[in-house]
């Protein structure tokens, strides 16, 4: 799988999300979206991950109302990644999900 260009010039906590949070999103989502965009089609992965990276590469807790979310295309380029928010009537998917993304092809069983 390859990744979209991180631009050089953009924080530091986006190359360490490539790095640390992409991976673990990918490996164990919580919920795996359909979605077609910007000419795209592919999956958006999302997590409710227990930590965030700050720019000097130390993990901090994550906010329980954040999701995070890895897009990946069919061709399986990871076109774009990061925070968003999560919706209030379902804390994993990402808010107006309904809107732009298609119906959960894969929710994870809670244990």
């Amino acid at each position: 799988m390859r990744a979209l260009a991180v631009a050089e010039d953009g924080p530091p906590e986006r190359a360490l999300e490539l790095q640390y949070l992409v991976p673990d999103t990918l490996a164990k989502p919580d919920r795996i979206f359909p979605y077609v965009a910007d000419g795209w089609d592919g999956w958006c992965f999302a997590t409710k991950a227990a930590y965030r990276m700050r720019s000097d590469g130390v993990r901090i807790a994550a906010s329980p109302r954040d999701v995070f979310v890895a897009f990946v295309t069919s061709g399986l380029l990871i076109t774009d990644w990061g925070w968003e928010v999560s919706d209030p009537r379902d804390a994993c998917p990402p808010v107006r999900h309904d809107e732009r993304l298609g119906a959960a092809v894969y929710t994870r069983e809670q244990s």
